[in-house]
């Protein structure tokens, strides 16, 4: 990962790592795009992405840990990756600890193993259920590696800040903190960030790593699982300082921040600019998540400034961007859109959207509880108090 030398520390290398595992990482990720799919049809949580998952598996055979911590597995899916580099060490233990006793009908233990590819050793494998603040102490000794994707509050960023980092001699990931050009919209992300900023402790922005030119070439060929934008990062443990810490790009939210700023300032020009700079930005990024809702809030703001046509452009690309995300990501964006076609009256969007979302897995329950609200807000609009 990191050295110190003085108060500068350096990156690890991630480039290196992708060229000297690079047949295995081809290998991982023909094997995994199946279980992907599996999961993605039942419903099942799967968070990473492509470049977070493969970084997991590099360090883990690069580091070769005795022991693995994973806070918390879901339903499996970072499991497969961190279960597939113990694996192939032939060496280490992996403890996952989960609060939920069960999910989608199955005991969570049970799911997760299932989810697990079948070449993954199972007997390096160990599930703790229950709060990870009553259940990680029962492990006792130094985690060489820990993975972090849990509850995203303040609270539970200064618990793992103060009672799982100082156990760790080696690395910790931890996701759901930072884009490359925005903090997660989290407690959590902001009490990690500004933990690691004051303390200047230097942090690797995964964002930043698959952003490489040099990366992206590497990782040519290498099969889709879930193809979208990692807002992870990674510290060397104990921590390393370092007095240059990682600034972040300017994102499509702050232009169209700005541009709101523009329009209450009555600039509608400026904010037109604005507005269209900000979308263009987010047309040319397919990997960034929930792209949906950026199109909403810049057709909003084109609606302010008066221009209808762009605005309805803008609600309509919304849609086409739900159409062509997977499975859960769509069903969350198409039901989001429910609400936005309803209140600007778009009948023809709307009735585009209850047609997809119902040949979306999950969607036909989805769909029936959004008629439902609908046909309920409609009937208070209507009868009389």
């Amino acid at each position: 990962m990191q050295s110190a030398e003085g108060s500068k520390c350096h990156r690890f290398d991630p480039i290196s790592l992708y060229r000297k595992y690079d047949a295995e990482l081809r290998a991982l990720a023909r094997m995994l795009r199946p279980i992907f799919h599996k999961m993605q049809s039942k419903g099942h949580g799967v968070g990473i992405g492509d470049v977070e998952g493969e970084l997991l598996y590099l360090l883990v055979r690069e580091t070769r840990p005795d022991v693995v911590f994973e806070i918390s597995p879901d339903c499996g899916w970072s499991t497969n990756y961190l279960m597939a580099g113990l694996t192939k060490n032939a060496h280490g233990m992996l403890h996952s600890f989960e609060i939920a006793s069960m999910k989608h009908g199955e005991p969570t233990e049970t799911l997760v193993r299932n989810n697990l590819h079948r070449d993954c050793d199972q007997s390096r494998f160990m599930f703790h259920l229950g709060d990870a603040r009553t259940t990680v102490p029962t492990v006792t000794g130094d985690v060489q590696f820990v993975f972090i994707d849990s509850c995203h509050e303040d609270w539970f960023g200064e618990w793992y800040i103060k009672e799982v980092f100082p156990r760790v001699r080696g690395t910790a990931f931890v996701q759901d903190i930072a884009f490359i050009d925005e903090l997660e919209r989290s407690t959590e992300a902001r009490y990690v960030w500004n933990w690691a900023k004051a303390n200047g402790i230097g942090l690797n922005i995964v964002g930043s790593i698959e952003n490489d030119p040099g990366l992206q070439e590497l990782r040519a060929g290498y099969a889709e699982r879930r193809n979208l934008r990692s807002n992870s990062v990674i510290l060397k443990m104990p921590p390393l300082f370092d007095d240059s810490f990682p600034s972040l790009l300017e994102s499509p939210t702050q232009v169209l921040e700005r541009a709101s700023v523009f329009c209450e300032n009555r600039q509608f020009s400026k904010a037109d600019e604005a507005v269209t700079a900000a979308l263009l930005m987010v047309l040319g990024d397919p990997q960034r998540v929930n792209r949906h809702r950026l199109m909403i809030e810049g057709g909003r703001i084109y609606e302010r400034i008066g221009e209808r046509h762009e605005a309805d452009r803008a609600f309509q690309r919304a849609l086409g961007i739900a159409v062509q995300a997977d499975p859960n990501q769509r069903l969350k964006a198409l039901s989001e859109l429910i609400d936005l076609y309803v209140v600007s009256r778009q009948w023809r969007l709307l009735a585009e959207t209850f047609f997809l979302l119902a040949f979306t897995p999950q969607g036909p329950r989805r769909l029936v509880l959004k008629a439902s609200g609908l046909v309920s807000n409609a009937m208070r609009r209507i009868l009389p108090r």
